[in-house]
Parts: C-alpha cells; structure tokens; sequence
C-alpha cells in the first residue's frame, strides 16, 4: 500500500489569507505614511484649497446640515452605543466571550491609536471651515477613522 501524501489545505488558506492580509496591511501605510508626508509634514494645503474650491457650488446651507447628519454615524455619539450593542450580541445571543472581548480591545487600542496620531501629526482645522466651532485637530480624521475601525471590528468574527 502507498501512503498518500498528507495535505492541509487549510494551513494554505490560512497562509494566503495571512499574506494577503500583510500586503494590504502594508499598503494602506504606504499610502497613509504619504498622506501624512504630504498633508502634515510637507505643511502642505493645496489639496484642502482645491477640495474647497470644487465643492463650492454644491456649499449650502441644506447640504451642509446633510452631511453633518451624516457624520453622525462616524460620532462617538453613535459608534460607543453601538460598540455596546455589538459586544453585547457576541456576548449574550453568539455567547462568544473571546470575540466580545476582542472587539472591546479592537475599540479600546484604535481610539488609543487615534488621538495618539492626532497629538503627534498636530494638524490643525482649515481656516476657514464649512462646519463652525468643531474642536480638535483634523488629521487623522476621527470620524473616518472611528467608522472604519467599528465596520472591522464589526467583522472580526467573519
């Protein structure tokens, strides 16, 4: 009898699923490293003055409230519920204990990890803003950053 050459197709999915993850984990520092180069370092505020600039046909009041409705859903105000909520699925309808876990973690470091970046990039607001009176600096963005890092952690278990 011929012994058949063991194979582990899962440890294949895994590597490729690892490799793939590196690669698009490092591509998306690239391309962060050179926004922060070009945004923060470089003191840079062109691409604000042409953002502004094509924007400013569609600048009005209505659609101004539009999207400060929209970034709602990017609020702590919105995000913390919902980090309690989602925990609180994986905790006591999933019974998944360790993805709750690591879902509060997950949301822990990453809000750790932005005002961190925000205290060392320093950049500060446009001066002259759509949306008066917001406090804080503008890069990285919170809203954006918060919203990608719950849409993650919302997908830990996947």
């Amino acid at each position: 009898m011929e012994a058949k050459p063991v194979t582990s197709t899962k440890a294949g999915r895994i590597s490729i699923r690892v490799i793939i993850t590196i690669i698009i984990f490092l591509a998306a520092v690239g391309v962060f490293a050179f926004i922060a180069n070009e945004m923060v370092m470089e003191n840079e505020n062109n691409l604000d003055k042409v953002v502004f600039s094509k924007l400013a046909s569609i600048t009005n009041p209505s659609m101004t409230k539009w999207m400060v409705a929209i970034t709602f859903f990017g609020s702590s105000y919105f995000l913390m519920p919902a980090y309690i909520l989602l925990m609180g699925f994986f905790f006591f309808y999933k019974k998944e204990r360790s993805i709750t876990m690591d879902i509060a973690a997950f949301s822990i470091v990453s809000t750790i990890l932005l005002f961190t970046l925000k205290d060392i990039f320093h950049r500060h607001r446009p001066l002259d803003p759509i949306v008066k009176n917001v406090n804080g600096f503008s890069f990285p963005s919170g809203h954006s950053f918060s919203s990608f890092t719950f849409f993650v952690s919302s997908n830990l278990a996947t």
